[in-house]
């Protein structure tokens, strides 16, 4: 690690603040796109419910996001890198996953592309959502990566269904499952290595 990072470590609580601040303006950007975007098309009971569904998700994302965000902040970080670059990943699954609602009310995409693009954003999310508590928190280990294979399995079941509202509905579902998921490990007991901070400050040799 280089020597600067070493002297001065990274100040979690505003890190963690940061990064969150900016998903939220990412996931309101979404709604207000989703808003715009669709104004002016004629609504039908298929079209509101599927709405209603791209709401859930989003609102799921926010779920599966914020619920476990304090594991992080209870950890203290050295550089803070696994967090800032997994979140490019983070904002490209969001991107991606919002305009999938979009796509699925208007049923404007060919059934195919929309499951590619459910894939990459899904996966891009997940990921990226995960990789900083599988860096930062190794007791946690073993529940991210049940989890995750099994949101993964989830969304593999969903883009079996035969229309893109259905996808929608399912990968919505998946969301909510891994927040039910997420309840396994929420009060898990950071482990403390405040000793090797400590030394990194004073200039010590690990």
């Amino acid at each position: 690690m280089p020597r600067p990072l070493q002297l001065i470590p990274v100040h979690t609580e505003h890190l963690i603040e940061r990064t969150g601040l900016l998903t939220i303006i990412m996931l309101g950007e979404s709604i207000i796109s989703l808003s715009v975007g669709l104004a002016d098309i004629n609504w039908t009971v298929e079209r509101l419910l599927t709405a209603a569904t791209g709401f859930v998700m989003i609102s799921s994302i926010w779920w599966v996001y914020f619920d476990s965000f304090h594991l992080l902040s209870e950890q203290k970080l050295t550089t803070g890198h696994s967090i800032v670059y997994s979140h490019l990943f983070v904002f490209i699954g969001l991107s991606i996953l919002s305009s999938l609602i979009r796509h699925a009310i208007l049923d404007d995409i060919v059934l195919s592309d929309f499951r590619v693009l459910s894939v990459i954003g899904a996966v891009c999310f997940f990921i990226g959502k995960q990789y900083a508590y599988f860096m930062e928190r190794p007791e946690l280990r073993h529940h991210l990566v049940v989890n995750t294979l099994a949101v993964f399995v989830l969304t593999g079941f969903a883009l079996l269904l035969p229309r893109t509202d259905y996808i929608l509905l399912g990968l919505t579902a998946t969301m909510i499952c891994y927040a039910l998921l997420s309840f396994r490990y929420q009060n898990v007991p950071p482990k403390r290595h405040d000793h090797r901070r400590t030394k990194a400050i004073a200039g010590e040799q690990p």
